[in-house]
């Protein structure tokens, strides 16, 4: 991860056959969790590209033929 910005260390407990174990994760910074995020918003506006472009295509075919 990027060393940039500042540490914050993420510890995630898990229920698994001898009680607990823990995944530490050391260093997620504060401009990684933003990439992180403007990355997953990138991917979903261009998932939804498509759709409003068909759900379009459908509503103009409608109003033009029907």
């Amino acid at each position: 991860m990027l060393s940039r910005g500042i540490s914050v260390p993420i510890l995630l407990a898990a229920f698994i056959a001898n009680r607990y174990y823990y995944i530490f994760i050391n260093m997620f910074t504060f401009s990684d969790v933003v990439l992180l995020a403007r990355k997953i918003a990138v991917g979903i506006l261009l998932t939804l590209i498509p759709f409003v472009l068909i759900a379009g295509g459908i509503w103009l075919a409608w109003k033009l033929f029907i």
